[in-house]
């Protein structure tokens, strides 16, 4: 598998919001957040996306943010967030009454509430999203996560 790493942008972007602390704010929310740069490259994804959606964070830094959207509404997502980009405005992501779901690593899919918001930065707009789990029950918790991790390391350990 390609590694792809990180723009030159996007890694000096990362160091930017890493010096001026906000990396530890974004951590602390409840809710799962994720900033992109300009060109929809995943530059912050706190512990909480992790949790949700099952990816380690060095997994997503520096991947487009399609790679957490369904196959099945991919290609609108990409003409959304562009048309989003020329016209930033926060509000919720889908319609009214529509479902929204997120990738999870192992392909299925993780139904959210996502929150769509902007940062206007001296690299031009960052793009914001704060997700929170919809579904049924209790949301995924740190301890699924590591469950999960750990099933993974014992799979490969057998290989």
């Amino acid at each position: 598998m390609t590694k792809i790493m990180p723009s030159r942008a996007t890694t000096d972007l990362m160091l930017a919001i890493e010096r001026i602390g906000l990396s530890e704010a974004y951590e602390k929310m409840p809710d799962g957040v994720i900033v992109c740069n300009g060109a929809g490259n995943i530059c912050i994804a706190n512990s909480r996306v992790t949790v949700l959606l099952g990816w380690a964070r060095q997994e997503l830094l520096g991947k487009p943010i399609s790679i957490l959207i369904p196959e099945s509404v991919r290609d609108r997502h990409d003409e959304y967030f562009e048309h989003w980009m020329r016209h930033p405005t926060p509000r919720s992501m889908g319609t009214v009454g529509a479902k929204v779901n997120g990738l999870h690593h192992d392909g299925g899919e993780i139904p959210l509430y996502i929150e769509l918001s902007y940062v206007d930065s001296n690299v031009g707009i960052l793009p914001l999203a704060s997700l929170r789990y919809r579904g049924e029950g209790n949301a995924p918790s740190i301890d699924d996560h590591m469950d999960r991790a750990w099933v993974l390391k014992e799979d490969m350990n057998r290989e």
